[in-house]
């Protein structure tokens, strides 16, 4: 982005996100575990792309919007795959109730951590221990794990917005 007025030097902005630490080492593991991994976003082509190879991901789709990424979701389950979507955008909530689980890190917007399944808090992508309790119904709470303090709580007062 460039600023400036009329006349005047322009200052140009440049905006960029970086990958958690641990993003690739997230990836890897998933991989490892036979689990396939594909970015979908609404950004351009190119800094996804980047992102993308940072983290070590092939399968990227740019420029969607968020009834794109909904379908994207809806397409795998037609294929009987259980997506689990993390998402922390307003134009991930529809992604992220149409998936089988769901997980947003706990900047993100409420609209995308009362959708998700699961909200991470930390520097981390992966929890220090997984949960241990017994499966339940989508939409019966939601996990919070913070990597950073090790604790892994549930709170079923915020409920996900989707109804499944």
């Amino acid at each position: 982005m460039w600023f400036g007025f009329e006349g005047d030097t322009k200052i140009r902005f440049r905006f960029s996100d970086r990958l958690r630490a641990d993003a690739a080492g997230t990836v890897a593991a998933l991989r490892a575990r036979g689990l396939t991994v594909e970015v979908l976003s609404g950004d351009v082509a190119g800094p996804v792309a980047a992102a993308a190879e940072a983290a070590g991901i092939d399968a990227w789709r740019a420029g969607l919007t968020p009834q794109d990424k909904a379908a994207a979701i809806d397409a795998l389950a037609a294929q009987g795959r259980r997506v689990l979507m993390v998402g922390d955008g307003l134009n991930d909530a529809a992604a992220l109730a149409r998936a089988h689980a769901a997980m947003a890190p706990g900047t993100a917007l409420e609209a995308s951590q009362n959708a998700a399944d699961l909200v991470f808090s930390g520097e981390g992508s992966r929890p220090s221990r997984p949960p241990s309790t017994s499966p339940r119904r989508r939409g019966a709470g939601r996990w919070r794990i913070s990597p950073s303090r090790r604790s892994t709580t549930w709170s079923p007062a915020r409920r996900p917005c989707s109804a499944w």
